[in-house]
């Protein structure tokens, strides 16, 4: 049954290591995949004998109103699902492992694991994430993609997917002071004897790691635990750096330094940036937006998504946010 479900557009910009570049990316996508196959557009490629065993394609593809459109899967070979019986009154429930059988024409069948869906239009691009595939994936991929397909594009050059603020919000920003960085802190449990066998707590994760880092021959971290006084997950690890600006720096360069520093961070942390103009949210400076997309058996529909890709991004041109 068609339904339609909420997903997040988020704006881009393709950038190259070495610039100025004779090709735009909407170039480069066209040479790369036009007239091909999905064999041809399989990273890493696909071989019986590989032990590579999860993959990345552009599925879909079309040209629409002068702007390359695409979805982009990734899957793992031979994945088993798991499935539960909806059994609550009974002390636990017994997982069930559903392998995929084969086709009825006997090609082997695989769990799709993420997808991306976006709209490219020169070096600008506007994107639909899910949680498993998200823009440094497509970054990697189109990289690979484009030194096995495209002549020009050479072994020391490279494509950068970077996140971009608002103009209106690059105006606001009147010197960046500070960037204060926050991320809950995670934790892993470990079984430990005390008399009698009871589970703690224990931190870990990236964050853990760099507060480790700080103190590492100051203090012993090992044993931090949180049992007994606090919700573990009432703690957020917080860090705050300080914005150094260079002589004859302009304020644009220290918002476009911010952006490309965090352009693949999404919801992993909290930033906040101190200004002369005050306390801002990065989130509510980087271009996004929320649309109800037409779904179909839990998949977008390529024709709605990519027509509201496509007219976001010409307002963002109308209103002058890019």
């Amino acid at each position: 049954m068609p339904d339609h479900k909420t997903k997040n557009f988020t704006f881009w910009r393709a950038r190259f290591r070495q610039e100025p570049y004779n090709k735009t990316m909407q170039q480069l996508l066209k040479s790369a995949f036009d007239n091909t196959k999905i064999q041809d557009r399989l990273w890493p490629p696909h071989e019986e004998d590989d032990e590579v065993n999860y993959f990345y394609f552009i599925n879909h593809k079309i040209m629409d109103r002068g702007y390359f459109c695409a979805n982009f899967f990734g899957y793992e070979r031979g994945r088993v699902g798991q499935i539960i019986k909806e059994k609550f009154d009974s002390d636990q429930i017994d997982l069930t492992a559903l392998p995929l059988s084969k086709a009825d024409d006997g090609t082997d069948q695989q769990f799709l694991d993420g997808k991306l869906y976006f709209v490219c239009f020169d070096n600008n691009l506007i994107l639909a994430q899910d949680m498993h595939l998200k823009a440094r994936h497509l970054e990697h991929y189109v990289n690979h993609m484009f030194y096995n397909r495209c002549e020009s594009f050479s072994n020391n050059q490279s494509v950068l997917l970077e996140r971009s603020l608002s103009q209106a919000a690059r105006d606001g920003v009147t010197g960046v002071k500070r960037i204060n960085l926050s991320a809950p802190l995670t934790y892993s449990a470990v079984e430990s004897v005390y008399g009698q066998r009871e589970r703690k707590a224990i931190p870990s994760g990236r964050s853990w790691d760099a507060v480790k880092s700080f103190v590492r021959d100051k203090l012993d971290l090992t044993q931090f635990e949180t049992d007994g006084f606090i919700d573990p997950k009432e703690i957020d690890i917080a860090m705050s750096l300080s914005w150094r600006r260079k002589r004859g720096e302009r304020i644009s360069n220290q918002v476009d330094s911010l952006a490309n520093t965090f352009n693949h961070i999404d919801d992993e942390m909290d930033i906040e940036l101190e200004t002369h103009s005050g306390k801002m949210k990065y989130n509510k400076l980087r271009l996004s937006c929320p649309q109800s997309v037409l779904h179909r058996h839990e998949m977008p529909d390529n024709s709605d998504i990519f027509d509201k890709m496509i007219k976001w991004y010409e307002h963002l041109v109308e209103t002058g946010d890019i």
